[in-house]
């Protein structure tokens, strides 16, 4: 197909090409007609726009997952747009999270895949779920044999989103969802019941500190989700027995104190289920 882009900056003719890669991006000769040319223009505006200009498609884009989605949508029209076309996001914060934690950790090209396909359905951020399956420089046990992800791997998959435009964002655990930890020695010990951490222990603290630590040194965001849900038995484990009994609510304020000066030590912006 004999097809001309114009006004394309470097990082627009890396995101085409890694489109060219993981999609249909105009392969099909039924796509468009067999002559397009497409003149793309970054403005500020919210969302895309296409119209027709003599000879030409205009794609006016305010971000670079605005311009994958309209490429994405011109390159699957079986005829010549004769109208205008334009979209916007009804959402501020727009995105997708990867669970990399049950089954089998997807591979990092696979996550480029992903990354690549969020771009070109207009999402502006890519959430890695990892409860334990990333490497901490001072917990060698942290996902152990668990398939866990490197920083290199990380701090890779980081770049390559950015190349669409994409935020990466670590969304990891905090108190609860940690089951597969509670093997080791060392962290049964800092264990309450099940999967939930001993709130108030100062190991649980310095071990939280290195897992936080290290995320804040694999991704360029400021941005994290630190997790807290389903902690139902929080303080009825070994919480109970070296402390008796205290309300829920008390125990998930008093950690969640804890991991919020965590957060500005490393200056993250938390978010939490």
């Amino acid at each position: 197909m004999n097809l001309a882009i114009l006004n394309t900056q470097q990082q627009e003719q890396k995101a085409i090409e890694e489109m060219k890669k993981y999609t249909d991006l105009f392969r099909e000769e039924k796509s468009l007609d067999q002559t397009a040319v497409i003149e793309l223009k970054n403005t500020d505006r919210d969302g895309y726009f296409i119209h027709r200009e003599d000879d030409r498609y205009v794609v006016e884009y305010g971000c670079l997952p605005d311009m994958c989605r309209a490429l994405l949508l011109l390159s699957g029209m079986e005829h010549q747009v004769k109208q205008e076309i334009g979209e916007k996001c009804s959402f501020s914060d727009f995105g997708i999270m990867l669970d990399l934690s049950r089954n089998a950790v997807l591979k990092t090209d696979t996550i480029r895949q992903m990354i690549c396909y969020a771009a070109c359905l207009g999402y502006k951020f890519v959430g890695l779920y990892m409860e334990d399956t990333f490497f901490v420089e001072e917990e060698p046990y942290f996902g152990y044999m668990r398939g866990r992800m490197t920083h290199e791997e990380i701090c890779e998959l980081d770049r390559y989103a950015k190349e669409f435009g994409i935020e990466l964002r670590p969304y990891i655990q905090t108190l609860a969802h940690l089951n597969q930890i509670v093997r080791y020695e060392q962290y049964d010990r800092i264990t309450d019941t099940k999967d939930i951490l001993l709130v108030g222990d100062e190991r649980t603290e310095t071990f939280l500190d290195h897992v936080i630590k290290n995320i804040s040194e694999c991704f360029s965001t400021d941005f994290i989700n630190i997790g807290m849900d389903e902690a139902a038995l929080l303080g009825a484990g070994k919480y109970l027995t070296k402390n008796g009994f205290k309300k829920k609510s008390e125990l998930m304020m008093a950690h969640l104190s804890m991991v919020l000066k965590l957060c500005r030590k490393y200056h993250l912006r938390p978010q939490m289920w």
